[in-house]
């Protein structure tokens, strides 16, 4: 009866190194033509009792949820076929059930996702898209705190400079390795492969205080699958 077809695990949740839970959301299987995951629905699933819990209908579409399981990024109402997170989004405290809104750009009219948490829970990155259609969009990376501060708002062609001036056409925030420090996985087609990034988006909190900001430094070849924070 849920909007999608497979259940996406997003996190579990421990205490003092025991699984007793599962964050999951509904996401749709063999879609073409989209920008961004269409994720539907909060659910928690308790191991104990083998009870889920609602905390977002699917009627909402997820934009992604912090590392500490405490914050997520969601447009009410938007969930659909597929969910596309149009105009801007939510950030809610799922303790305190506040909220702040934070409206994407007025050129981006397809929608944004990749809504990405700093370990502290006091950034979120993510991404835009603008165009005539999803297959030909023009993508644009945003930076701002979870108060509604803004700290990043450009155009992917505006940013080769992550790459060292090499043209790419899509990039995405997979993760933070620091509070301060974002890692991206970008496409470039002339190399013909992903690149994985890291880079401090905040100006007064520079990779290398000697360098100062807008300094990257790549990580690897290949897709991001994940890692685990200590």
């Amino acid at each position: 009866g849920h909007i999608g077809n497979a259940i996406q695990p997003l996190a579990v949740h421990s205490t003092a190194g025991a699984g007793n839970g599962l964050w999951y959301t509904y996401t749709m299987e063999g879609i073409g033509n989209i920008n961004f995951p269409p994720y539907n629905g909060l659910y928690y699933l308790d191991l104990a009792t083998n009870a889920p819990v609602e905390f977002l209908p699917p009627t909402d579409a997820l934009g992604g949820i912090s590392p500490n399981q405490a914050l997520i990024a969601y447009g009410p109402g938007q969930g659909g076929a597929p969910g596309i997170i149009m105009g801007g989004f939510y950030v809610r405290d799922l303790l305190t059930c506040g909220q702040t809104y934070i409206a994407y750009n007025p050129a981006s009219n397809l929608g944004g996702g990749y809504m990405t948490f700093s370990p502290d829970n006091r950034m979120v990155a993510w991404v835009e898209a603008s165009g005539p259609d999803n297959m030909n969009a023009s993508f644009r990376l945003r930076v701002a705190r979870t108060d509604g501060t803004g700290l990043v708002d450009s155009p992917a062609a505006s940013l080769s400079g992550l790459l060292g001036g090499e043209a790419f056409t899509f990039l995405k925030p997979v993760g933070w390795i620091a509070n301060h420090v974002l890692v991206l996985e970008i496409y470039s087609p002339s190399l013909n492969q992903n690149v994985l990034v890291v880079w401090a988006p905040d100006p007064a909190q520079p990779l290398d205080p000697v360098l100062g900001a807008n300094q990257s430094a790549p990580l690897g070849t290949g897709s991001f699958l994940g890692f685990l924070y200590p």
